[in-house]
């Protein structure tokens, strides 16, 4: 990994945990649904980072 693949990882890391800051309760039946698709795809948050992390990726 590159220094600028690093930056941006981090980053989709710190908005997600400024996010989770100012939230409202989480909804606990989306959040078990979301650790049984992770559970079952290890790789998902990877991959989901690798396509959301990027200038001009998806958002």
């Amino acid at each position: 990994m590159q220094s600028e693949e690093q930056r941006l990882i981090d980053g989709l890391f710190s908005r997600l945990k400024e996010a989770e800051a100012h939230s409202a309760s989480r909804d606990a039946s989306a959040e078990e649904r979301i650790a049984q698709h992770v559970s079952a795809q290890p790789a998902a948050p990877l991959l989901y980072g690798a396509n959301h992390s990027y200038p001009g990726s998806r958002d």
